[in-house]
């Protein structure tokens, strides 16, 4: 015997010892424990380090598109992953695992057949990190298909040393790779299996259909919970024959019996029988019953169901019951019943039917249905008549008869085919509803609709719903106009990201309450606009409920930005209104004061007894320090714009041209001064003197704030303006406006600043370099004027003011001039002098006394009254704070204005003189009120 012999001989033998101890290990096993023992004495016979048997797990497959470039179903699903039936490691049984098919040697086993790796598999498949852990140097494996070819999984064998000799091991995994394969097979059959007897208990257990399945013996083997319910059982187990027979009325249990005799035969059959239920319910049921045959063909068992007709029964018969009854209930029926033949011919129709097409009985008889028909609807009622005829389905529209009186009725026509026993239609039953009123409700509903589908999408206001998670459910096109956010942007966005931080506490919290069904009030919320501004809004929501559940919340939100300005508008109005009339009050009370401080100056300084230079020199201090404190009062009273006004038709370039000298040495020589007057300006009335006041005022703030130097400019022109009253601080009575507009190069002003520059005492000038009054004074000039002011301002860029003087129409009538210097007027006539102030009194009066006048004097009105009866002579005029009717008077008051009108006195009618006054300007004007 040669070498090579002898190596065949010993492989063989080798073989046959490994296939004797791999087939006792595990003979007689299945399932899991076949597998163990399968891989455990592989492993013990072949000394392998790691033996394990896997089942394909399938992975999604990839989706290929077809000719259209639309996906086509998956042609076949892709192994992806090894999951192991029984691993051996080392001789012992450890943990299954899943294990990724790509890039690894099973990947080779299952698209190919045995594979075989003596040495450096790791090397080979570089990607496969199970190799590198279980340190493998050489893998043998093989694919395991079953009866129809396909690939269910793999066995392989892995060594930590490479082999030298491994045919044995290839012969021995294929000798036990169908093996394993049959057990996999059997495995998954049983699974499928157990899913099938599964589903088919499932449905048995809860069909409505009873089944009962009773043995060639008689015995019962199977009988589901609907048989055990029409038997009023719980449960049938044990019934055997005749036990079946106290369940049935005799003539049902003859039926049976002679029904079993066709099953013996192999014969299925259905019949009706009575069941007797335990608790005394009787039931009427169709039994179909079928034998089931042994692999001889002998009778095994019958296999029967039991469905319930009872009502179907009870139906019939009350059916039958009602036929004589039919007549008359469809001729009171409130539903058109009607009935024809195959050729549609009426035969039938209640009154109702008849009322509804507007026909008589013998009309509708001689005449096809189709002709009441309206002619818009009758080839669609047709079309779809044939229709339901050709499938043999009931038949559904919705159509109009056209009555021989030309009115219109809708109806709701529904209808089914009668057909004879051979299945031919016999004919046509149908019921016809009155519709009209719900289509004219539907047309309401339609204009209903679209009448709020409009108020929505042209309300002012934004109407929107949020979802509970506060996603936006639907916005109205309001949300677009007020913060140009595109509406589609925010569908299911939260609205908390539209929310300003600082009121997201309380938005959050109003949807939570409201949400839950809780009544809230209106509540402000500042909105963020595309702009990165904020808009003020105030809301109210509403719970969407459904079942007491909170489903959404209806909200509506109205822009307030505007009416928020004007409310702190008016809050800044009241605030000055409050500051105004203190110091109006505070004016007049100053006004008796200087009065007689400045007017006996006036006096002593007249005196020819006073010799003393010094006393003269007190005493001038003392009238001019009364001239600049009645200024004071002046400011004070135009910033509360309370003063009296003494308005002139002017020309604001005449004033402006006449100011010019004076505002540049005001400004100093470091500032350029700069005029563009309109040529052709419109005339305004006003008082010069206040509106010089208010250039001056306004070229003050200018210079201060340019103490580098820089440039002043005076523009006037004429503004036709479409004012909006929101913007000014007046209501406007004018559209045609003057414009007169300063414009400095200063440092300018920061919005805070702007923002109360007219409030009276405000100031950013160092302590002593102001009183805060000069832009308050001016702000109460203009508005006293019925005009307004608008400020422009940037730091460092300067400021502009634009004040607005209603346009007057009436030509400009030049002042009268007066020398001051003129020699003072004295007369002899008498004068009452009506004064309660005692200090004012004897000022008035020694003036008055100085200049000739005879002064009576009185310290109010009863008591001039009582004065001018004992007096007896002509009283030629009255000095008064009180009005006197019928006779001269002037009129000497420290009130304002508003004061006058409240004691019911019109400027326009007396001559009035403010205090305080000097002792010139009041007996010029004694002598002029006289001398009318």
């Amino acid at each position: 015997m040669n070498l090579v012999q002898s190596q065949i001989l010993s492989g063989a033998k080798q073989l046959e010892e490994a296939l004797r101890a791999v087939a006792q290990g595990y003979s007689g096993a299945i399932g899991e424990a076949f597998f163990e023992q399968l891989v455990q004495h592989l492993a013990s016979t072949l000394q392998a380090d790691y033996v394990f048997i896997g089942e394909l797990k399938p992975g999604p497959s990839s989706p290929k598109e077809d000719d259209t470039g639309n996906s086509a179903p998956p042609v076949a699903e892709i192994p992806q992953s090894i999951r192991t039936l029984a691993v051996s490691a080392h001789e012992k049984i450890v943990e299954n695992f899943e294990y990724l098919l790509p890039g690894t040697p099973c990947e080779t086993v299952v698209n190919k057949q045995l594979c075989c790796y003596p040495r450096g598999v790791q090397r080979k498949f570089p990607q496969d990190r199970m190799l590198a852990e279980l340190a493998a140097e050489s893998y043998v494996g093989t694919p395991l298909f079953d009866s129809a070819g396909r690939p269910l999984g793999l066995m392989a064998v892995l060594y930590c040393r490479p082999l030298d000799e491994y045919r044995t091991i290839e012969t021995l995994l294929r000798i036990f790779a169908s093996r394993a394969a049959a057990e996999i097979e059997r495995r998954q059959f049983e699974q499928v299996l157990r899913e099938s007897e599964q589903r088919y208990r499932t449905i048995t257990e809860n069909i409505g259909v009873g089944i009962l399945q009773v043995s060639a013996s008689g015995e019962t083997i199977y009988a589901n919970p609907a048989l055990c319910a029409m038997f009023e059982v719980d449960r049938m187990d044990g019934l055997v024959g005749e036990d079946y027979k106290s369940f049935f009325t005799a003539d049902s249990w003859e039926a049976i019996m002679r029904e079993k005799d066709k099953r013996r035969h192999g014969v299925a059959s259905s019949y009706e029988v009575e069941i007797l239920g335990k608790r005394g319910g009787r039931r009427q049921v169709v039994i179909f019953g079928a034998p089931i045959l042994g692999p001889q063909g002998e009778f095994h068992s019958y296999l029967g169901t039991y469905t319930d007709v009872s009502a179907q029964k009870r139906a019939e018969e009350e059916l039958r019951g009602s036929e004589t009854r039919y007549q008359t209930l469809a001729e009171v029926s409130p539903v058109g019943i009607f009935r024809t033949d195959a050729e549609g011919q009426c035969i039938y129709a209640n009154g109702r039917a008849l009322h509804m097409a507007g026909l008589s009985s013998n009309e509708m008889l001689k005449q096809n249905w189709p002709s009441t028909l309206h002619p818009e609807d009758r080839g669609r009622v047709m079309t779809g008549w044939a229709a339901a005829v050709a499938a043999g389905v009931p038949y559904y529209s919705e159509h109009r008869f056209l009555r021989p009186d030309g009115t219109v009725v809708w109806v709701v026509c529904q209808a089914v085919a009668e057909r004879d026993p051979d299945g031919k239609i016999s004919g046509f039953v149908g019921t016809l509803v009155d519709i009209t009123e719900r289509k004219r409700a539907e047309n309401l509903l339609r204009q209903s609709e679209h009448r709020n589908r409009l108020l929505v999408e042209t309300a002012r206001d934004v109407i929107f719903t949020l979802a509970p998670d506060g996603t936006f459910t639907s916005i109205s096109p309001a949300f677009e106009s007020i913060t140009a956010w595109q509406m589609a942007d925010w569908l299911g966005k939260s609205f908390d990201l539209l929310v300003h931080p600082d009121d997201q506490t309380l938005a959050k919290d109003m949807f939570s309450r409201c949400l839950q069904g809780e009544s809230l009030p209106i509540y402000e919320a500042r909105i963020r606009k595309q702009d990165g501004d904020y808009a003020v809004g105030e809301f109210t929501v509403t719970p969407l409920l459904e079942a007491g559940r909170g489903t959404g919340v209806l909200g509506i939100g109205r822009d307030i930005t505007e009416r928020k300005r004007l409310e702190d508008q008016f809050r800044q109005s009241q605030k000055m209104e409050a500051i105004g009339q203190l110091a109006g009050g505070v004016a007049h009370d100053f006004n008796n004061l200087l009065t007689v401080i400045a007017g006996n100056a006036e006096l002593l300084l007249e005196s020819p007894t006073l010799e003393s230079h010094h006393a003269q020199e007190c005493l001038r201090d003392i009238k001019q320090a009364g001239l600049k404190a009645a200024s004071l009062t002046r400011q004070l009273l135009a910033f509360s714009r309370k003063q009296l006004l003494a308005p002139e038709v002017l020309n604001l370039n005449d004033l402006v041209a006449n100011l010019e000298k004076m505002l540049r040495r005001l400004i100093g020589e470091d500032i350029d001064l700069v005029t563009d007057l309109t040529s052709d300006l419109w005339l305004v009335k006003a008082d010069p003197g206040q509106i010089e006041q208010v250039l001056l005022n306004l070229a003050v703030n200018s210079r201060d704030a340019m103490p580098q130097g820089g440039k002043l400019t005076i523009t006037t022109g004429n503004a036709l303006l479409d004012v909006d009253p929101s913007r000014v601080n007046l209501q406007p009575r004018a559209v045609d406006y003057v414009l007169l507009s300063v414009q400095d190069t200063g440092c300018g002003m920061d919005e805070s600043t702007r923002a109360r520059i007219f409030e009276p005492f405000f100031t950013t000038k160092e302590i002593g370099k102001g009183t805060g009054l000069g832009l308050a004074t001016v702000y109460g000039i203009v508005s006293q004027s019925n005009g307004h002011i608008e400020v422009s301002s940037q730091v460092g860029r300067g400021t502009t003011f634009h004040i607005y003087l209603p346009r007057h129409q009436e030509l400009a009538v030049p002042a009268e001039d007066k020398d001051p210097r003129a020699a003072e007027p004295r007369g002899t006539e008498t004068v009452l002098l009506v004064e309660d102030e005692d200090m004012v009194r004897n000022l008035v009066r020694d003036i008055l006394a100085h200049a000739g006048y005879t002064v009576l004097e009185a310290r109010h009105g009863a008591e001039a009254v009582r004065v001018c009866e004992q007096y007896g002579a002509p009283i030629h005029l009255v000095v008064t704070d009180v009005v006197m009717p019928q006779i001269k008077s002037l009129y000497i008051s420290g009130y304002t204005d508003d004061a006058l009108i409240r004691q019911g006195v019109r400027r326009e009618e007396v001559s009035f003189l403010h205090k305080p006054f000097t002792r010139q300007v009041l007996t010029h004007k004694v002598r002029d009120i006289l001398d009318l």
